[in-house]
């Protein structure tokens, strides 16, 4: 794996616990965790660009997770040009 600042015996309990959750259950972890993250992507967004409407908020933070061609392709957003 890599370095890790876990105990390994914390760790074998982490993973003990995670294999009881069913499929639904880790998804929806997963989607909070997301959610936690794009909250906190545009929280930054907001202090970098403190004037920006709504939308381009939204595509400053959709250039965050996607590739550029599909920035440029599907929103017209330049990210060269107009930045995250």
């Amino acid at each position: 794996m890599g370095i890790s600042d876990t105990h390994p015996e914390a760790e074998k309990v982490y993973i003990e616990l995670m294999r009881k959750f069913s499929i639904s259950e880790k998804l929806v972890m997963v989607r909070e965790i997301t959610f936690a993250c794009q909250q906190m992507a545009l929280t930054g967004i907001k202090k970098r660009y403190p004037h920006a409407n709504e939308k381009e908020m939204r595509l400053r933070l959709g250039a965050l997770w996607l590739k550029k061609e599909i920035m440029s392709k599907v929103f017209h957003w330049n990210v060269d040009e107009m930045g995250l």
